[in-house]
């Protein structure tokens, strides 16, 4: 039987600036825009509630009417005047058109109450207790996407949106940027959807943090931007050299082979550059350029290093203004070359993900660390706390693709993940430790392994479709549309990988709610109030229990579509 020893080389690449949903959220099986966990289920609901039920009402009313009404005319006036209102002008004359108008008075007054409540709840803006973040209102959502999208981020890390971006504020900042909920379909990026079908994808898989592209990318091939280790946060690649140990350090003293391919047009996206370390032998070669051809070169001779990180020319790297489609063709040369050796794929593993959603929307709430004194973590977190006293956590989501033998699709992975995960995973290949990964992250964040199918691998390929260069250079920007529709994600569903959380959760009166994690690995909940939508995070650790107090109610969500709500109690 295979196992993670089974694996000789991880090719790594990492593209730029795009987010899960507006890549993948309308693929089918994912947590994409039919998520029923999140508001856009509270928005399908309230639509059918503001419109249904006041129809509802004024059926009921009039049923009531009709009933009642002939009922009670016809005892008061049989008992009193010795007729029936059934007919007419008999037995006191006009009986009959004296109830029809009564019967329509009463018909117009609960028409008149339907409507009141109608506009009362359309004008109030009401929603059924699953509030959360949704595609409409941003209220939790603590990133914004107000200048160009490539360049979303204001404030430190951010996070100043926590505050700004409050009741529809989302809408507004649309406004100056509407292509931030730009979408595609598979039409628009064939290639990686029939990669996506082809081979595992992760729908839990989140940039390291909010901010741009530098942070997360010394995530990447660090563990940290900084915060860990010098109590500071590093958004400059082009700032003095950063002193802490990367990734190259590290399997340097442990005697782990390695290599970067990039290009001469990298758009300063090698992080290992901004360090102060050298090889010892000074200028390292193991930095090379023309990477797609030396790529090439190492596999058909079977000398790939142990880790290879690929370092994307701009225009190719899918960062606006380059094109998702110019970012398939380059992404397509490289898994034509493993396509060509299979002896060398039988022993690869090739990851694909993005270093951030460059403001492009995403639904999901991404996991924070504790934001005040009512949000729970035994695990050491004081390093993803910002010098401002915010959390820092983790930002969007962000596609993510495993290429290998043992991940062979269509298969999909909800483990909450970011791009520390990459490194948990090699640690355990080749057993080393990353010194600069956060308590908190290595408790939340997997380490990948659940992602490998090691007693079924599979070698053979899936069709995937050609891509043209020249019809690449030639791709056209998108047209924003007049008018908008919410998205619609194609129906069916996908297998997905095991999951390792368990928990436990009991409304308990009062307003408490106990929630218990009875797995064996750490689990993450958040709540969130039905009423004023506040948030509090949870990381509990195996058989950790805590009881909290929510006096408007809760909902609680966790990874692969969790969702758990209290109830009304009845005093």
């Amino acid at each position: 039987m295979s196992s993670l020893k089974s694996v000789e080389h991880f090719v790594l690449l990492m593209k730029e600036n795009r987010a899960f949903d507006h890549y993948y959220g309308s693929m089918k099986g994912v947590q994409g825009f039919s998520d029923l966990t999140m508001d856009i289920a509270a928005i399908r609901i309230q639509k059918i509630v503001t419109f249904v039920l006041p129809l509802v009402w004024t059926l009921t009313g009039i049923v009531v009417v009709l009933l009642g009404g002939y009922t009670v005319h016809r005892w008061i006036l049989t008992r009193r005047r010795g007729y029936l209102p059934l007919k007419d002008g008999g037995g006191g004359g006009g009986g009959w058109r004296k109830w029809k108008c009564e019967l329509a008075g009463g018909f117009i007054l609960l028409c008149l109450i339907g409507c009141l409540i109608f506009l009362y709840i359309v004008r109030s803006d009401i929603t059924l207790p699953i509030r959360g973040p949704d595609i409409f209102d941003k209220t939790l959502h603590p990133f914004d996407a107000s200048d160009d999208p490539a360049c979303c981020y204001r404030g430190p890390f951010g996070i100043s949106a926590y505050a700004s971006v409050r009741k529809n504020g989302w809408a507004a900042l649309l406004k100056e940027n509407p292509v931030a909920l730009a979408y595609l379909t598979e039409k628009a990026i064939p290639f990686y959807r029939a990669l996506a079908d082809g081979f595992l994808i992760g729908d839990h898989y989140y940039q390291s943090s909010r901010t741009p592209t530098v942070p997360n990318r010394l995530y990447w091939m660090s563990g940290t931007a900084g915060q860990h280790v010098t109590g500071t946060n590093s958004v400059d690649g082009n700032a003095p050299a950063f002193t802490w140990e990367p990734l190259s350090q590290t399997l340097d003293k442990k005697g782990v082979s390695w290599m970067v391919l990039q290009e001469v047009d990298n758009d300063n996206d090698n992080a290992f550059v901004w360090f102060s370390y050298r090889s010892p032998s000074g200028n390292d070669t193991r930095i090379v350029e023309n990477g797609p051809r030396e790529f090439e070169r190492l596999v058909a001779a079977d000398a790939l290093p142990a880790i290879t990180w690929i370092v994307a020319p701009m225009f190719y790297s899918e960062h606006p203004p380059a094109t998702p489609a110019m970012g398939e063709w380059y992404t397509a040369q490289l898994i034509d070359t493993l396509k060509k050796h299979p002896s060398v794929y039988a022993k690869t593993v090739f990851i694909i993900d993005y270093d951030e959603g460059g403001g492009f929307y995403d639904h999901m709430w991404m996991p924070t660390p504790p934001m005040s004194t009512q949000d729970v973590s035994h695990y050491g977190y004081a390093s993803e706390i910002s010098a401002d006293g915010e959390p820092m956590g983790f930002g969007s989501r962000v596609p993510l693709h495993i290429i290998s033998p043992w991940t062979r699709g269509p298969i999909l992975f909800s483990e909450i993940s970011d791009h520390t995960s990459i490194i948990r995973l090699l640690e355990a290949r080749f057993n080393f430790t990353c010194p600069n990964i956060s308590p908190w992250r290595r408790a939340i964040s997997s380490t990948f392994e659940g992602a490998f199918d090691w007693e079924h691998p599979d070698y053979s390929w899936p069709e995937l479709p050609k891509v043209s260069h020249k019809w690449c250079i030639e791709d056209k920007d998108v047209d924003i549309p007049d008018t908008s529709h919410p998205p619609v994600q194609d129906p069916g569903t996908r297998n997905r990988r095991p999951l390792p959380y368990v928990a436990r959760i009991r409304q308990l009166g009062g307003g408490f709610v106990t929630m218990r994690n009875t797995g064996k690995v750490p689990l993450y909940l958040f709540g969130t109030d039905h009423v004023d939508a506040s948030t509090r995070s949870f990381l509990l650790a195996p058989g950790e229990e805590v009881t909290s107090r929510w006096l408007h109610g809760v909902t609680v969500r966790g990874a692969g579509g969790f969702i758990w709500s209290t109830v009304p109690e009845v005093e």
